[in-house]
């Protein structure tokens, strides 16, 4: 499960609908670290439309004392603790990375003892990720978010069996909109795989260290995920190129689900 990631810039743009400008994030919180019970930014529809917010990482529960920061993608449609935020309070949490760690067994004698090592998941271009979420009124009033998780993609698995939902710029717009039908499963499957810059985690946290191992890996193995800087109106090329969509999300601006591209 994921229970931090790395929120590095001073804004955030939502890039997933037809409203000019765009609704833009500034980030109030200084430290790059993102923990449970941390004030971190959120993207949700209010009476008002599409803002940008900062919540609480964390739902409180009436049963025991732990926080859920995170949910199963899998199961939120029928587990009663996340089904009304499935249909009526959906967010995206923003960030740079997520941090995941990797269980080894380091030779100690007779025994051995496990090591966690931490690693970094970026998106190969270094464009922001926008991680599914559920929010809630917390119990003192304040609002609070849990991060969706998934089954991990090819690249992720060989480090951990769960990994954050990171969606597609083109389900943002369904994600977020007022349609409060459950979230079907091309709506979750519209995330983006195989994209990721992996690198070992050091103790300064200052910067990661590539795995080139993993990274060799990439072109050989599973099919990457797609392509979003046309769509999020980011050219890491310099190219100028276009979106065949006109950089606007598929579904933008209607309440019923997309057909989406699996």
């Amino acid at each position: 499960m994921c229970n931090r990631y790395r929120i590095e810039r001073e804004e955030y743009v939502y890039v997933g609908g037809k409203k000019v400008p765009p609704p833009k994030l500034r980030v109030s919180r200084k430290s790059k670290d993102a923990r449970p019970t941390d004030t971190v930014p959120v993207f949700a529809r209010l009476p008002e439309g599409i803002e940008g917010c900062e919540w609480r990482w964390g739902w409180t529960v009436p049963f025991g004392g732990g926080l859920l920061t995170n949910s199963k993608s899998e199961t939120i449609n029928t587990l009663k603790t996340f089904q009304v935020a499935a249909r009526q309070r959906r967010c995206l949490m923003v960030g740079d990375a997520w941090v995941e760690w990797k269980h080894e067994i380091v030779p100690s004698g007779v025994t051995g003892k496990v090591r966690k090592i931490p690693h970094e998941f970026r998106h190969e271009q270094g464009l922001p990720l926008f991680f599914a979420g559920i929010w809630q009124e917390g119990k003192d009033g304040r609002r609070e978010c849990s991060m969706l998780t998934r089954a991990p993609d090819a690249m992720c698995e060989e480090i951990h069996n769960r990994q954050p939902l990171v969606l597609h710029p083109d389900a943002f717009e369904w994600w977020l909109s007022e349609d409060q039908s459950p979230p079907n499963p091309e709506v979750l499957a519209c995330c983006l795989r195989d994209c990721w810059k992996i690198g070992l985690l050091p103790n300064d946290h200052s910067r990661s260290t590539p795995i080139s191992g993993l990274d060799d890996k990439r072109g050989a193995g599973p099919v990457r995920g797609p392509d979003i800087s046309a769509a999020s109106g980011v050219d890491p090329d310099g190219a100028g190129r276009r979106s065949r969509r006109g950089g606007v999300a598929a579904g933008a601006g209607g309440g019923s689900q997309p057909d989406l591209p699996l």
